[in-house]
């Protein structure tokens, strides 16, 4: 009887730590969020695809920024190597209401991932019918992980 009371025991001790993550954790999976600062979003970016983009380098920057902007405007100020540019650019949308936005910046041991979302007008609103290339662009400390763009 004692013995079957033991193995009860410790079954139930070994449910309580596998259901209350018992095992072993690892850092890698914890994310931990980023500070960034919105540089410029907007819905004409001439980019007819999908495209997701780490900008390093001032030389990197000012190419983007002269194929985003056909006007003589200079890029906002970027202090490269201590901070980078991620972007999203959505690709050719058919609506006036569609944008993108990055939304979250997360380190982990491993990578940085960059969360960001489309905004796709509801049935009942109205938008103007027109051809746009969404796009943000973000400015964040320096990072030499590997970054993974995921949409929410």
């Amino acid at each position: 009887m004692k013995t079957l009371r033991f193995a009860s025991l410790v079954l139930s001790v070994a449910l309580v730590l596998t259901g209350c993550g018992g095992g072993s954790s690892s850092t890698a999976d914890t994310l931990t969020d980023v500070a960034f600062t919105s540089l410029e979003q907007s819905t004409q970016s001439g980019q007819a695809t999908l495209k997701t983009s780490v900008i390093s380098t001032q030389a990197e920057w000012d190419a983007a920024w002269r194929a985003y902007t056909v006007a003589a405007v200079p890029p906002p100020a970027v202090d490269f190597p201590r901070q980078q540019v991620l972007a999203v650019y959505l690709g050719q949308r058919p609506s006036g209401c569609q944008t993108v936005s990055i939304q979250r910046v997360q380190d982990s041991a491993t990578q940085r991932v960059v969360s960001w979302s489309e905004r796709v007008p509801g049935p009942t609103e109205l938008c103007i019918a027109v051809v746009v290339t969404p796009v943000h662009f973000v400015r964040v400390g320096a990072s030499t992980l590997p970054v993974d763009f995921r949409k929410l």
